[in-house]
């Protein structure tokens, strides 16, 4: 098996004359029809990350990917480095297919990297942080401070009982993000939203004491200074020709065979709604393994055998 991968992979780069800035890799996944899906269940891999884990550390780092039209991406990494990189495939994959295995679908691309002042401004300010009054403004969700009074029926709750196990945002919001990810004003609220301002919230569908609760269901008032955003990022209207189709968020642990040679294992959320389904939980997880080598050091061989004795064999 690894020699024919190794046949495979060694016929594609001997038709390639420019080398730079490529990398192939090794996905693991399954096929609908003739789509490949790229990932595994979380069983899969917690048992690689384990296996991985008693021969070597990772490097582990979280980042935020937003993605554009014709291969573009821009990425954020938790030290505050941007990214950017235009990834486009310069092969026909290789697959791989066995009944017992999760399928294993081998690209090869060439990740060129984009040096743009104007797209490093734009991803900072979709990255930027925004204010609480903001947040709630435009339909963010939240949670309360631990052991927040809220008034419910006009009587005192403590949410430590019950409410703060749901999910909230504003009963009436001025702006928010259509399906087609543009911000849309709702109206126009001139009120100066400061710390001890009461406002409304409205609860969204969840579990509530091992009860199921519908969106709606409570109503309640609260402080403004107890409530707790859920992702402090907001939607923002883009400018062309940087106009976002997804996002992710990454969790990935990085473990290094050799120089140029990674196995990752990373938990992706993704959206093509909003950012913020990164982080309150209506974006897409998805558990990815991958084997990403940068077709420099070593050679073929070593890299198939790597990806059928550890991507394959756990």
């Amino acid at each position: 098996m690894d020699k024919d991968i190794s046949r495979s992979c060694a016929i594609i780069l001997n038709s390639i004359y420019d080398k730079k800035n490529v990398e192939q890799e090794a996905r693991l996944g399954y096929f609908s029809g003739p789509d490949f899906f790229p990932g595994v269940s979380k069983r899969y891999y917690d048992e690689c990350y384990k296996v991985l884990n008693k021969w070597m550390f990772p490097n582990k780092h979280t980042s935020i990917a937003i993605y554009f039209e014709n291969g573009l991406r821009a990425e954020q990494f938790d030290n505050g480095r941007i990214e950017c990189i235009k990834k486009f495939k310069i092969a026909n994959d290789i697959d791989m297919k066995d009944k017992n295995k999760y399928a294993m679908r081998i690209s090869t691309s060439r990740e060129q990297p984009v040096e743009s002042p104007a797209l490093k401004r734009e991803i900072q300010r979709f990255l930027k942080p925004k204010q609480v009054p903001k947040l709630f403004r435009e339909g963010s969700i939240f949670r309360f401070k631990p052991n927040t009074q809220v008034r419910y029926n006009n009587k005192l709750h403590n949410v430590n009982k019950g409410f703060n196990q749901l999910t909230w945002r504003n009963a009436n919001p001025t702006d928010l993000t259509s399906v087609f990810r543009i911000k849309v004003k709702m109206h126009n609220i001139k009120t100066v939203l400061k710390p001890d301002s009461v406002v409304k919230l409205i609860s969204l569908a969840g579990i509530m004491n091992g009860k199921p609760t519908y969106m709606g269901q409570y109503i309640v008032e609260v402080h403004m200074a107890n409530l707790v955003p859920i992702c402090q990022l907001a939607d923002v209207n883009p400018v062309p020709p940087y106009v976002p189709t997804a996002w992710r968020k990454k969790e990935r642990m990085s473990f290094q065979l050799w120089e140029g040679m990674t196995i990752d294992l990373t938990k992706t959320t993704f959206s093509k709604i909003s950012i913020q389904h990164c982080f309150d939980g209506r974006g897409k997880v998805r558990y990815e393994i991958e084997a990403d080598w940068d077709t420099i050091n070593k050679n073929t061989s070593e890299f198939s055998k790597a990806i059928t004795s550890i991507l394959w064999c756990v």
